[in-house]
């Protein structure tokens, strides 16, 4: 008899099994070798002596069945709105639940580890390791489902208006992608032991590349954005044939460039039917006044995309770019292996990405592309709704009460569908016989009913609202009982999802610009006039923009005009007090001597005090001027002696200073 692995049969094969054992269509041997399920499996089930379906042979978790069930739900809705957690973020959930609840356990500091880690994902084969995508707040935000099926119904009405509806070959899509030049290699093989391993690569740099396809797989050659001005070798050599080339300061597309792609190679390369339409997303590059009256005089209607959308309804993102980065970084991992020492470059740019660009352009791909993201046929249900949940966060809050806990997806729709179509008993019915592991009769309406249920795990999912409910046990679970336990109040504290009230406190964001404001065909005429009057306003702004300019340059120069003023006049009246300063300096030092002198005076005459009082009169005569010398008026005169006569003179009448020797004229001619 053949026999499963132990434990590895599927709940479903048992259900069966129990079933047609209990009808009396097969013995417990004949049902346990058709299904591979041990006999004393369906034995003890189908007696009612184990009851549980999912019952497994050995200890019990160490968390209840219904707790393991909250966190894999709590782990798939995190996944779903964009907050996936790892296996850090998961032990320390659990290590939180052990620590409120203090529950034995062999595990150290209540950390589980990568036994209990194993354990776990092998119990719940629905929960897997996924690399995830980066996806910014902006895009959450914005891909709400009301926003998206908004412009889709709106997509459908311009297609319809324009009569394009039935005409995939007029509906074209551009895209532009940064390749780099050092795409990353992965792991390579290096000795064991090796501590550090490199790989030799060019420069860091990327090359944009602009590509344009339509709703029926056709494509037109890409446009190669390289950056810099001058080059000194041709950076088309080698490239695909047709493509289009341009060049800017950094690499990136501007208005310039995407205006002069429009004009010079897709009006050249596209049918000559009109008119034709091209969905863009809403970079600033794409919107201008030139561009789009070029596209209305040559039938081109130009057509946004939603606001940071691209991800989910950009054909090229969705289908074309991945296998094209695929397919480059295994170029460029083989010619660096061809010409080891010469990694690829901006020169072999072109050379390498026309290898890659051929193997990945396939009219397959692009169909998938357009299909998949809702393009063409116009479908909004296209979308992987699993890409919206995301938006789920950043709701209303009052959109939120009246909402499930979970966005619908495909299948969940599909159940809601089949159980409107339901009446409730039978409805019941099947909920009681799911429930409790067991099925009376073959019925293929169940059979459908059940596999939609075990496909979106509805019948697991429980919201933690109706936790509060919960009664918690009298007392802590032993490690190894194998009673079921219900739903502990703690989850609900532990297990939280984010929501509005939390982004709330972030600093608000700034408003979309751009095409947010304007209608989605931006190149009808009602955008032309609002970018004329942009470009109206803008004109104006900067004329007074440079207006305002002038006149803070004459400000400037009126202000350092008055400033040099002020500082020669400050000059000025340095220069001035400093010049007053001198004079007073030298009245001062005059003023001083004359006082010295006339101590100097009167120390001599003290120390003499009769000296001329005992002469004659006639030896008391000035020889120069006659005067004679009167003791009331001798403090007002100053006398002073011949050194070699000993007569008498003024001082001034001598013209000599006090202090010096004085010989009188006389004495002067004798000598002589």
């Amino acid at each position: 008899m053949a026999t499963a692995t132990r434990g590895k049969w599927k709940a479903e094969d048992l259900e069966k099994a129990i079933e047609e054992v209990r009808n009396g269509r097969l013995s417990v041997r004949e049902a346990a070798i058709k299904y591979s399920i041990p006999k004393s499996t369906i034995h003890d089930h189908s007696s009612s002596k184990v009851k549980q379906i999912s019952a497994r042979p050995g200890p019990s978790p160490i968390l209840t069945i219904q707790e393991e069930k909250e966190l894999v739900n709590w782990i798939i809705h995190m996944a779903e709105i964009g907050y996936g957690q790892c296996r850090q973020q998961v032990t320390v959930m659990v290590t939180r639940i052990l620590d409120k609840y203090k529950r034995p356990n062999p595990f150290p500091n209540n950390i589980p580890g990568k036994d209990w880690w194993y354990a776990f994902l092998r119990r719940h084969p629905e929960i897997t390791l996924r690399t995830p995508q980066a996806l910014e707040a902006c895009r959450a935000k914005a891909c709400t489902p009301k926003a998206i099926s908004s412009w889709y119904i709106d997509y459908e009405q311009f297609l319809l208006t324009n009569d394009l509806r039935d005409q995939p070959q007029r509906i074209w899509n551009c895209d532009e992608s940064g390749f780099s030049l050092c795409p990353k290699s992965g792991k390579v093989l290096a000795a064991s032991g090796t501590k550090t391993v490199y790989y030799a690569t060019s420069s860091k740099g990327q090359i944009t590349v602009l590509a344009c396809v339509n709703a029926v797989g056709g494509s037109i050659p890409p446009m190669h954005i390289f950056p810099g001005v001058r080059f000194s070798y041709n950076p088309m050599e080698g490239c695909v044939d047709g493509s289009y080339f341009g060049k800017s300061e950094n690499g990136w597309i501007t208005q310039e460039l995407f205006n002069g792609w429009l004009e010079k190679h897709f009006v050249r390369h596209i049918p000559p039917e009109r008119p034709v339409c091209l969905l863009l997303d809403g970079h600033g590059s794409h919107i201008d006044l030139d561009t789009s009256k070029f596209c209305k005089e040559n039938g081109i209607l130009l057509y946004c995309l939603p606001p940071h959308s691209s991800h989910i309804t950009q054909p090229l993102d969705v289908g074309f770019f991945s296998p094209l980065k695929q397919a480059w970084k295994k170029e460029v991992t083989r010619f660096n292996s061809d010409n080891p020492g010469s990694p690829v470059g901006k020169s072999t740019f072109s050379k390498v990405f026309r290898k890659a660009y051929l193997s990945a352009i396939k009219p397959e791909t692009i169909i998938n592309g357009c299909r998949h993201s809702g393009i063409y046929p116009p479908n909004q249900l296209a979308i992987d709704q699993q890409k919206l949940q995301s938006a789920e966060v950043y709701e209303p809050l009052e959109r939120k009460e009246i909402k499930s806990s979970y966005l619908p997806t495909a299948n969940q729709m599909a159940l809601q569908s089949l159980e409107e179509e339901l009446d409730e008993e039978t409805l019941k019915k099947y909920q009681t016989r799911l429930e409790e592991g067991y099925d009376l009769i073959e019925d293929p309406l169940y059979r459908a009913w059940k596999k939609l249920k075990c496909k979106t795990n509805t019948s697991l999912r429980v919201p933690l609202q109706d936790l509060t409910n919960v009664q918690k046990p009298s007392e802590p679970p032993g490690l190894f009982d194998r009673t079921p336990q219900s739903t502990e109040p703690v989850l609900k504290d532990i297990l939280q999802f984010p929501t509005k009230d939390q982004v709330r406190k972030e600093k608000p964001t700034v408003a979309i610009r751009g095409t947010a404001a304007l209608p989605k065909h931006i190149s009808s005429d009602e955008v032309i006039r609002i970018l004329e009057e942009r470009k109206a306003k803008k004109e104006l702004e900067e004329k007074m923009k440079v207006e305002r300019k002038q006149e803070r340059e004459e400000n400037k120069k009126k202000k350092e005009e008055e400033r040099k003023e002020k500082a020669e006049q400050r000059e000025r009246k340095r220069e001035e007090q400093r010049q007053k300063k001198e004079m007073e300096e030298q009245m001062k030092a005059e003023r001083k001597k004359t006082r010295e002198l006339k101590k100097a005076m009167q120390r001599k005459k003290q120390s003499q005090p009769a000296t001329l009082s005992q002469h004659t009169d006639d030896e008391c005569i000035c020889r120069e001027c006659g005067g004679k010398y009167e003791e009331d008026n001798e403090i007002n005169e100053i006398w002073i002696e011949c050194e070699s006569c000993k007569l008498w003179y003024h001082l001034n009448c001598t013209g000599v200073k006090e202090d010096d020797d004085f010989f009188c004229c006389i004495c002067t001619g004798k000598q002589q």
